[in-house]
């Protein structure tokens, strides 16, 4: 039997027009469900559904869900303007992850309330500070304790990154089971899925596998 499905209304109340409607194929509909954001570079939902987007330059902020995927109610979860790019929830989502250019930390969180509970704690630093600030996080389902970094490269060309040891235009993984006091060196820590990469901003996995999409 097929699966039936979900209703998507047509547009949600309070929401402005998109400025550029979306050109879909048949069978498809996109709906705009919220605006006024401030540099949306990530975008993750947590296990109770609410959307948890990180905004560059203002921080994390969730929005609450109706049946329709409609914005019920908004609210700024981390106030932080360094945060830029990475997000990521450990599947039971309890605990959340965000990047800077230089820097992952890491917060307690309850999906159920949308609050983090404590202070934030350093996961990871001493990323480089420039060129593409790309910081994609992802952690794979299979090996929860793992933690995926994707480091943009210092320009369209860094030559350098050649090497491994550039430690940019590089994919590493971090055990975060066992994080060291301070948290881990980006160029020192943690070991190579890749380099030589440029600048990974799209990362998913099937099973064991690692699927990575080179910006370009």
């Amino acid at each position: 039997m097929p699966r039936q499905a979900l209703p998507v209304p047509t547009s949600c109340s309070g929401v402005s027009n998109a400025r550029y409607p979306a050109t879909l194929a048949s069978g498809w509909r996109a709906v705009k469900i919220a605006g006024g954001l401030q540099l949306p570079r990530g975008i993750i939902l947590d296990s109770a559904g609410h959307l948890l987007i990180v905004e560059n330059g203002k921080g994390i902020t969730v929005r609450t869900l109706d049946a329709n995927g409609c914005v019920t109610a908004s609210k700024t979860l981390i106030s932080q303007n360094n945060l830029n790019h990475g997000i990521i929830l450990t599947p039971d989502s309890k605990t959340l992850y965000a990047s800077s250019s230089t820097t992952v930390w890491k917060w307690t969180y309850d999906p159920v309330a949308a609050t983090i509970s404590g202070g934030s704690s350093v996961v990871v630093s001493g990323m480089y500070n420039g060129g593409h600030v790309t910081r994609t996080l992802s952690i794979p389902k299979n090996n929860p304790d793992l933690l995926v970094v994707s480091h943009g490269s210092n320009g369209n060309l860094d030559m350098p990154t050649q090497s491994m040891a550039a430690a940019r235009a590089a994919v590493k993984v971090f055990n975060v089971s066992t994080v060291p006091s301070g948290g881990y060196n980006y160029i020192s820590g943690g070991w190579n899925a890749g380099y030589g990469l440029r600048n990974e901003v799209g990362i998913t996995f099937d099973g064991n596998n690692m699927y990575v999409a080179e910006n370009q």
